[in-house]
């Protein structure tokens, strides 16, 4: 057999038959480069008033109430738009009355809808860390013990009994702004209200004719006022005289 009459050797790959004149050369596609979705941090309704508590009362006073909240000594509480209140009992007869007071204006309407899917997570109890930051704004804690400090133990225990009721209704803590899921979204559907207070062209004024209501008005039903409130019929005519001069001072002398 003459090798010289033999075919060039091929190779088989990916269904396609390759000889010798020439190496296979595969090009991968270029990587499709995607921009990342940017998400929010995020934290619950909760863990956010507990942070909060946690960073202003000092440490010693905040394991204290941390304990009495544990140990069952608040035994009521009642959430209002920017209030908390609260009774906790402590070591005398009669319990503590607590009272917390948060800023209770509504959030603005840019602070939410400017946070992307702020309000389907909201929805899911997972609030964007900015909003809740907002939310949670502590003007002053009360107390009637007699611990001077701006935030005792009492009032600790009664905000963890509050952070509780957020661990199962999350929305409750909106009620402190006067809000509810409800009317974040039709305030994210309305339009944006109309805002002259930075430099923009007001609306004109419309263009109103004068007139006198003398002339327009029912003068007999004017007359018999004026009559009722004189002492007599020349009283009641120098009093619509006199009437009748003020308008024409006060009307334009060229009425359009």
């Amino acid at each position: 057999m003459n090798t010289s009459d033999t075919p060039p050797a091929r190779s088989v790959k990916d269904n396609v038959i390759y000889a010798k004149f020439g190496a296979s050369q595969q090009h991968d596609e270029p990587a499709q480069h995607t921009t990342p979705t940017t998400v929010a941090p995020t934290i619950t309704p909760h863990a956010q008033l507990r942070l909060l508590l946690a960073t202003i009362c000092e440490r010693g006073r905040y394991t204290r109430g941390v304990n009495y909240h544990r140990d069952g000594h608040v035994t009521s509480t009642d959430v209002r738009a920017g209030l908390v209140t609260g009774l906790v009992r402590g070591s005398q007869l009669d319990p503590f009355e607590v009272a917390l007071h948060f800023a209770s204006n509504p959030l603005d309407r840019d602070s939410i809808t400017g946070i992307p899917h702020a309000l389907t997570l909201m929805s899911k109890g997972t609030y964007p860390q900015q909003i809740a930051t907002q939310l949670f704004d502590i003007q002053r804690c009360e107390c009637t013990c007699p611990d001077p400090a701006p935030v005792c133990k009492h009032a600790v225990a009664v905000g963890l009994a509050f952070a509780d009721m957020l661990h199962s209704n999350p929305e409750k803590a909106l009620a402190l702004r006067h809000m509810s899921l409800a009317t974040i979204a039709d305030a994210i559907d309305a339009p944006p209200a109309a805002d002259f207070g930075t430099g923009g062209q007001l609306p004109p004024l419309p263009d109103i004719e004068p007139d006198s209501a003398l002339e327009r008005g029912d003068r007999t039903l004017l007359t018999q006022a004026i009559r009722a409130a004189s002492l007599n019929s020349v009283e009641a005519l120098r009093g619509m005289y006199q009437l009748e001069e003020i308008y024409e001072h006060i009307m334009p002398t060229n009425p359009r």
